[in-house]
């Protein structure tokens, strides 16, 4: 934390009852100031496996990449809960991993990610720091057409502590943060670029740096700004 950082206690953190009193939370001071910008909120469950400094210095990453495209973060609100267990870890018990097929443990995530949101009037994007499993995000095209029971997690996304140790320099959050303001929910094979991912890496690492946007990437992003900028 940077001595421009304030530390605040919230004395209401929604009124899901799967979190516990106090909480407490921190304005991070953005690095980084353009005309286009946004809040972002970020949320660390206690017992995540990520600490503080840690999801801070995700943030400055993420303010680096998105610099590209002219985009900083208007504020930055980091906050600390604690929340149930299955709150915390998105990771399937072994049984059920071997018992449930891929649709039913992601029916069974939608289900609790809606339950992680309800009572919370934060605005997106909304980061949840927590562990295990895969990092994910659900932009809105996601959601195009479904039913209002998914509307909740539109512009969400979830870090985990187990996939920090896949991505270099801290881009984990930057990238999840990519497919929500991109609205873009795949992945591509350009070198260096922040949504590249490669599966085999049977002709080496082609994605390198994972730390570009290109100029239509750039476009999506203010063009998300611009849909929210009354939200």
């Amino acid at each position: 934390m940077s001595k421009g950082d304030k530390k605040i206690l919230l004395e209401q953190f929604g009124s899901n009852p799967e979190y516990q009193a106090p909480q407490a939370g921190w304005w991070v001071q953005p690095e980084t100031h353009f005309d286009d910008a946004l809040p972002l909120t970020l949320v660390l469950l206690d017992g995540s496996g990520w600490s503080v400094a840690e999801v801070v210095e995700e943030v400055r990453a993420a303010e680096q990449v998105f610099s590209q495209c002219k985009v900083s973060f208007s504020s930055i609100l980091l906050v600390e809960v604690a929340a149930n267990q299955a709150m915390e870890d998105m990771q399937a018990p072994p049984e059920e991993e071997d018992t449930k097929d891929s649709s039913e443990l992601w029916d069974a995530r939608f289900n609790m990610d809606v339950e992680l949101l309800k009572g919370l009037g934060f605005s997106r994007p909304l980061v949840f720091f927590r562990k295990f499993a895969d990092s994910y995000s659900y932009p809105e095209s996601l959601f195009a057409g479904a039913s209002d029971f998914f509307s909740p997690l539109s512009g969400t996304a979830y870090v985990t502590s187990h996939s920090r140790g896949n991505w270099t320099d801290a881009l984990s959050t930057a990238h999840e943060l990519a497919h929500l303001l991109a609205d873009d929910g795949g992945h591509n094979a350009l070198p260096d670029n922040l949504l590249c991912l490669d599966y085999d890496q049977s002709d080496g690492n082609v994605c390198g740096s994972n730390a570009v946007l290109t100029a239509e990437q750039c476009a999506r992003v203010t063009g998300w700004l611009d849909r929210h900028s009354s939200d």
